[in-house]
């Protein structure tokens, strides 16, 4: 099959240069490379613009280059990139994260040829920490074990539009989509990618205000049940304050009841406070 690697791409310094930088060179370090890689590009600052071109230059001359100066956010800017792919199936791998396992896009390709109607998730690593890749009820309110889109391969004529109207959740509530459409993902086994971790990251700048808001607004657009999310409560053994956002959403959705909510946030805290005497 023919595989069209996209990379939405937004620049704001040079350390993010080189993470593209290396992560254009793990591309073209596959066993398999793709038929093309396309590059969406929503970097409003016209000198890391200069320099974006530059790397693609240094690094191959397959690479399509779609400048797109009006800043349009992660998920517009990843549709984009898709809409402007030829191969059948895709790949979307972020700027800062590059690929492991040489032989990724040989394996991938095994898997679709046998069945193209399924979402594939290739299991990588965060740091040092070996996701625990899985979809389950936590997965779709952002405790993400599966990884960001980068561990995502589908057919182009799958592909499930991401949502803009979400930031920090749009990939995780992706997911979401993909599972309704086509069920489960399949799971590549080993480490095939890594996920980079580093300040410029949207984590680490976006509010839990506005976390808050995309939990609440997720709640309600997908008509998500009282059961998930009690459900989901209870299975969250990592990222605390996560959970205490999701808790105040639920319940300004009026979609857990009072004794629920007090009962989980105060074991939220006594969780923290025994966090804290360990330390």
């Amino acid at each position: 099959m023919k595989i069209s690697t996209v990379i939405p791409v937004y620049i704001e310094n040079n350390s993010q240069l080189e993470l593209l930088d290396r992560a254009l060179n793990s591309i073209l370090q596959q066993t398999t490379p793709p038929s093309e890689i396309i590059i969406s590009d929503n970097s409003t600052d016209n000198n890391l613009v200069k320099k974006i071109k530059s790397i693609i230059s240094n690094n191959s001359k397959e690479v399509k280059y779609f400048p797109n100066h009006i800043e349009i956010g992660a998920a517009k800017n990843t549709n984009y990139a898709v809409d402007k792919a030829n191969g059948s199936l895709i790949h979307i791998l972020h700027q800062d994260d590059f690929i492991i396992n040489k032989k990724l896009y040989e394996n991938v390709s095994e898997i679709f040829s046998i069945n193209v109607n399924i979402w594939l998730i290739a299991q990588g690593k965060v740091g040092h920490r070996v996701l625990n890749s899985k979809f389950d009820l936590t997965t779709k309110f952002g405790f993400n074990e599966l990884g960001g889109p980068s561990s995502l391969f589908v057919a182009k004529e799958n592909y499930v539009y991401a949502n803009p109207n979400y930031s920090m959740l749009f990939d995780v509530i992706n997911y979401h989509e993909y599972f309704l459409k086509m069920g489960e993902p399949y799971i590549l086994r080993g480490i095939n990618i890594q996920f980079s971790v580093h300040e410029s990251q949207l984590s680490n700048n976006i509010s839990s205000k506005e976390v808050l808001t995309e939990l609440y607004n997720f709640i309600s657009e997908y008509n998500i049940s009282k059961t998930e999310i009690e459900n989901t409560v209870k299975y969250i053994k990592r990222e605390i304050h996560h959970q205490r956002l999701l808790l105040f959403a639920s319940v300004f959705r009026k979609k857990i009841t009072i004794r629920f909510f007090l009962t989980n946030l105060l074991i939220s805290y006594i969780k923290s406070l025994k966090r804290k005497i360990v330390k």
